[in-house]
């Protein structure tokens, strides 16, 4: 078994397959790809292979995929005491009338549902979960923000690298 690139009959790189020599894919050449680094969407003209530019990201374009990523990062959950977090919008909004109702009702104890379980919760656990959401969130739009400004200045150029800033923030 050989590593191989399948090529289409215009010289691009459609898959990398690990294949037998005699393997023959209809429509279709193989080319042992040996030790190069060949990805989809590169070219063969015969010879050798030729990398495909990876297309630059405008600002704007960079922006649209940065509130993506924000977004998925900021849904993702967080953990408080040991307990996995849901921290989607609902969850928030959730949170955010138990605080309110916490206020009014003293003694006020809710079922809360984790994803080991349900707890208990009582104004002061009530007020601890919604501050580790809100400071993950807080958190989300943070990174958000900042790299808004490398962008802008440049600093910032792949989605590579924006997706790296979400990987630290956790």
């Amino acid at each position: 078994m050989k590593k191989r690139a399948v090529i289409d009959s215009d010289g691009n790189v459609v898959n990398i397959i690990l294949a037998p020599a005699n393997l023959h894919v209809a429509g279709h050449t193989l080319q042992d790809v040996g030790d190069d680094l060949v990805r989809k969407g590169d070219r063969h003209d015969g010879k050798k292979f030729v990398a495909n530019p990876v297309q630059k990201l405008t600002a704007d374009q960079l922006k649209e995929k940065l509130a993506e990523l924000r977004w998925r990062f900021e849904v993702s959950g967080t953990e408080w005491n040991g307990d996995a977090i849901d921290t989607d919008r609902n969850t928030q909004a959730m949170l955010t009338g138990m605080v309110v109702l916490s206020g009014m009702q003293k003694g006020l104890k809710i079922n809360f549902k984790t994803k080991r379980g349900f707890i208990k919760l009582d104004v002061n656990t009530i007020g601890g979960i919604a501050v580790a959401v809100a400071a993950h969130v807080q958190n989300a739009f943070d990174i958000e923000a900042g790299a808004v400004e490398a962008i802008d200045a440049g600093k910032l150029t792949t989605v590579a690298e924006l997706k790296a800033l979400f990987n630290r923030g956790k």
